[in-house]
């Protein structure tokens, strides 16, 4: 909390003892509005921290359980979550100092490390991708996907990499395919559906209602690209040098929103409806809890797996998108990540 609402809170304090109150009430009025400024005090103290994502999804109670439940306050971070609709424009976010930190996409993050950028990995959220490929309606085999127009969210992003990896592995000929930039996860879904692409890689949330929304599954990432990593998070190095122990609150706090909502099926699930402006029982946020539990994508202990990262990097060499290979561990600091789980054990031994 900043300084602002409290100078806020004051005048109005300040209008209501003086006009409004009477005066037998002036005293209980004037000790309580000292209290809640005291509070207000207190909870300033926290400080602020700008973490970035991609736009919330069917999987959105994991990434804000963690300030939901409090946990970053508990670390003593003031945490604003924000909430980004491309990959790239996360990233640039980042690069420019905006945000501290971001659960950040390695598709583009390597290209980053190769163009020598000053960040590094300190941790991860969902090291998996419950991710799935989708094909228009009368669209049922991957040869007839030959020739066919995918749709992207840009060039280099995790669709277009994704989808190229998943559809080769069902033996396309990803060369004779047309790219088409349809935005981002349900404007491409919306254009699938309407025929204006043909097949789009996207998060396995729809899949309970494909049949019922007019699309197909034609492919699942544990089974085609099981590799494939999703988010590691992503600092600057002027970040981890100025502010290295906040950077150790926010893991923490992290860690303990994560394990918080695998461990809580049914809280996590209204909380993602929330986020969503949805409802709990929509089918869609069950079976993305259950998919990413079952196949354990979550990290709780923030781990910076090296074999995703390294696949990664292999495959967009491959396909084009990265010139050649970077000293990964170079660009990898677990310095903060075991701080925050010492931190995190010590707290829960206290409590």
């Amino acid at each position: 909390m900043n300084t602002k609402p409290q100078n806020i809170f004051t005048s109005a304090c300040r209008k209501v003892l003086g006009k409004l109150v009477p005066r037998a009430g002036m005293f209980a009025v004037a000790v309580s509005a000292v209290g809640m400024l005291t509070l207000a005090d207190t909870a300033s103290a926290a400080e602020k921290w700008r973490h970035g994502i991609l736009t919330a999804k069917g999987d959105a109670g994991f990434f804000f359980m963690a300030d939901h439940k409090g946990f970053y306050k508990k670390h003593g971070l003031d945490v604003e979550i924000i909430q980004f609709r491309g990959s790239k424009d996360l990233l640039r976010a980042l690069l420019a100092g905006e945000l501290e930190t971001a659960d950040a996409t390695p598709s583009d993050v390597t290209i980053a490390f190769e163009k020598e950028a000053k960040i590094k990995y300190i941790g991860s959220t969902m090291i998996g991708y419950p991710y799935v490929l989708y094909s228009r309606k009368g669209i049922t085999k991957p040869e007839e996907l030959a020739g066919k127009t995918m749709g992207i969210s840009g060039v280099g992003s995790a669709p277009h990499i994704f989808g190229l990896v998943m559809l080769r592995e069902l033996g396309v000929k990803v060369e004779d395919m047309q790219l088409a930039n349809a935005g981002g996860s349900g404007s491409r879904m919306k254009a699938l559906v309407g025929g204006r692409i043909d097949v789009t890689a996207s998060a396995a949330e729809y899949v309970p209602r494909a049949e019922k929304m007019g699309f197909n599954v034609i492919g699942q990432a544990h089974k085609l690209a099981p590799l494939f990593p999703r988010y590691y998070i992503t600092a600057r190095d002027e970040t981890l040098k100025t502010r290295g122990d906040d950077a150790v609150k926010f893991l923490a706090g992290q860690m303990e929103g994560l394990d918080y909502a695998l461990k809580h099926r049914d809280e996590t699930i209204a909380l993602t409806a929330k986020i969503n402006n949805g409802k709990a029982d929509n089918p869609e946020y069950s079976y993305m809890f259950d998919e990413i539990k079952d196949r354990k994508y979550i990290s709780t202990t923030s781990e910076i797996a090296r074999p995703p990262l390294v696949w990664m990097e292999n495959m967009m060499i491959e396909l084009g998108s990265q010139k050649k290979k970077v000293n990964i561990e170079s660009f990898i600091d677990e310095s903060y990540r075991k701080k925050a789980l010492a931190k995190v054990k010590a707290t829960l031994n206290a409590e």
